[in-house]
């Protein structure tokens, strides 16, 4: 049985009450109560729009997999995913492992369904490295941390690395010249890799 708008809303309500209940609801209160409401509301905004991004991410994966996947069924299942990610143990196995079922169940099967959702995983990772790489490279060339110049040059070059290594796999996937066996780890590895190229 499917529940109404309004159920959902309640049931949300009560999950959240659960919670806060659960970690102290009065302390978490003043914490909320102590912070700036212009940069409560601006981190809790980027945070939606950061898993929206992260949805379609996922959907433009499964597609390019040549899985069925429609918007209409993978948005909703991606915030769930979330949702079970954050209040049932197991880290971010359990969401994924949801995600991978939610393919399943459109017809997919099992193995592709779950890679789809491993390397949106990997392009996800990978993102955050970047972005947080870049953050601190801007702080030591800022001056805000100290760093010798031979140490942040390594870290350029790390960095470039970095960024360049999707695309040049995504080169190197299809030429025939470099003998991988098609089932092997290193063929894998690489096609795995070069995926995250796809969605930059």
């Amino acid at each position: 049985m499917k529940l109404g708008p309004a159920a959902r809303i309640a049931v949300s309500a009560a999950l959240l009450g659960l919670i806060a209940w659960a970690v102290d609801g009065a302390g978490l209160w003043r914490r909320l109560a102590d912070a700036d409401p212009r940069w409560f509301v601006l981190a809790f905004a980027m945070g939606i729009l950061a898993n929206i991004v992260s949805a379609w991410r996922w959907l433009a994966i499964a597609r390019h997999m040549g899985l069925a996947a429609t918007a209409a069924a993978l948005l909703p299942a991606y915030g769930r995913n979330v949702t079970l990610n954050t209040v049932l143990p197991g880290a971010t196995l359990s969401g994924d492992a949801y995600r991978a079922l939610v393919l399943q169940k459109l017809g997919n099967p099992m193995l592709k369904s779950a890679a789809s959702v491993a390397i949106e995983r990997l392009s996800g990772l990978w993102a955050l490295f970047v972005i947080s790489w870049l953050a601190w490279i801007a702080l030591a060339a800022s001056g805000t941390a100290t760093v010798a110049p031979a140490v942040l040059n390594a870290h350029l070059a790390a960095l470039a690395a970095a960024v360049a290594a999707p695309y040049a796999a995504r080169a190197l996937a299809g030429r025939p010249t470099l003998n991988l066996a098609p089932g092997g780890w290193p063929s894998r590895f690489l096609r795995l890799l070069s995926e995250t190229a796809r969605l930059t």
